[in-house]
């Protein structure tokens, strides 16, 4: 089975984990939404795991993966036979995948959420997709995170040399929690 695997790490462990373990892992493959129960640092699960199968058998991630944005970004290919009879080949169905880095809801088609949406967009063209580069760009002044070679965050034709500008999922609001000065008590 092809699987896409988000593990919580330990530090303080070095006991090695069963990965397949369902007592241990969650099972994220059938469709997540918004409100499914999360994998928190402070859960008794050590991560989650999504089976490969939902768009057709032999479906297999062909990059490495990034986070960005509180989501798992990755690429995958799925074979497609050749027509019978025909003397042409094809290159397979190339997806990416924007999934919830918690709880594996798709990202793709939701404004400035990490869930609620699809979890994969079709690649025009097909083949092997590259790894997604998650990169900080100056663009005037302003720095600005990009992903180049993902799905696109919007629903939009996605292309593997595509690149996009990638917010936060959650606006940072910093306030000081403790101040001391020198010289106080």
């Amino acid at each position: 089975m092809n699987r896409l695997y988000v593990y919580r790490d330990s530090l303080g462990s070095t006991s090695a984990s069963n990965l397949d373990d369902t007592s241990a892992m969650t099972d994220f493959t059938s469709g997540t939404t918004c409100s499914t129960q999360g994998v928190l640092p402070g859960s008794s699960m050590k991560g989650w795991f999504m089976n490969l199968n939902q768009n057709g058998q032999g479906e297999q991630t062909v990059s490495a993966a990034g986070v960005a944005s509180g989501m798992v970004l990755f690429n995958t290919n799925r074979p497609i036979p050749a027509a019978q009879g025909s003397c042409s080949t094809t290159l397979g169905e190339a997806r990416g995948y924007w999934v919830n880095l918690l709880n594996a809801s798709g990202g793709i088609g939701v404004k400035g959420a990490a869930c609620g949406g699809a979890r994969s967009s079709i690649y025009v063209g097909g083949g092997l997709p590259p790894s997604p580069v998650i990169d900080v760009v100056m663009v005037g002044t302003s720095a600005e995170t990009v992903v180049f070679g993902a799905a696109q965050l919007d629903g939009g034709a996605s292309s593997v040399i595509g690149s996009q500008q990638v917010q936060p999922a959650i606006t940072p609001k910093r306030k000081t929690v403790f101040w001391k000065s020198s010289g106080e008590n």
